[in-house]
C-alpha cells in the first residue's frame, strides 16, 4: 500500500475542515443571544438540548474518522454507509441548531424552515450520490455543502430576517 496523502485524503480533509466551519457558522445565524437575553424563562429547554447539539458535533467527528479509515481501506463500512455516518449527525445538528430556536420564539419560523430543509435535501443528495457510485469523498464534499448553502442563504437574505426578529417580531418572516 502507498504512503502519504492521496486525492480521496485530501477532499476528506477539505470536507471535515469546510463542515466543521459551517456547522460553526450555522449555529450563529441563529439570534440566540438576543432571544435569550428578552426571554430568559425559555434558557432551560433551549440549554438542555445542547446536550443533543454536542453530540451531534461528536459524532460528526466520529463519522469523519469512519472516512479516514474507509478510504484507508480499514473499514468494514460500504461507501454509503460511511457518507451516513457522517450525514446522519449533521442532519441532527441542523434540526437540533434550529429546534432550539423554535424553542426560544415559540412560533414557527418559515426563514428558518427551510433553511432545515435545504440542508436536509442536501444530505440526502450526498447519501443518493454515494448510493448511485460516486467516490465517498466526493459525496463528503457534498455533505459539506449541506451548512455551506444554509450560511450563503443566510449572508444573502438573511440579515433583513435577522433585523426583523430582533426588532420585536413586529414583521414576522411570512413574507420570506
Amino acid at each position: 500500500a502507498s504512503q502519504g496523502w492521496t486525492t480521496d485524503a485530501i477532499l476528506v480533509a477539505i470536507a471535515g475542515t469546510g463542515l466543521t466551519f459551517g456547522m460553526w457558522w450555522v449555529y450563529f445565524v441563529v439570534p440566540a443571544a438576543d432571544l435569550l437575553h428578552a426571554h430568559r424563562d425559555r434558557s432551560f429547554g433551549y440549554g438542555y438540548s445542547h446536550i443533543v447539539l454536542f453530540g451531534s458535533i461528536v459524532a460528526t467527528g466520529a463519522g469523519l474518522h469512519a472516512a479516514a479509515y474507509y478510504i484507508q481501506r480499514h473499514s468494514e463500512l460500504g461507501s454509503v454507509a460511511t457518507v451516513v455516518a457522517v450525514a446522519a449527525p449533521v442532519a441532527v445538528y441542523l434540526v437540533v441548531v434550529f429546534g432550539a430556536y423554535l424553542l426560544l420564539v415559540r412560533t414557527w419560523d418559515r426563514f428558518y424552515a427551510v433553511d432545515v430543509l435545504i440542508g436536509l435535501s442536501v444530505l440526502g443528495v450526498a447519501v443518493g450520490l454515494a448510493a448511485a457510485g460516486l467516490s465517498t469523498a466526493a459525496c463528503l464534499l457534498v455533505v459539506m455543502a449541506a451548512p455551506a448553502a444554509i450560511v450563503t442563504r443566510f449572508e444573502l437574505f438573511g440579515h433583513r430576517h435577522l433585523a426583523d426578529i430582533t426588532a420585536g417580531g413586529s414583521r414576522r418572516s411570512s413574507r420570506h
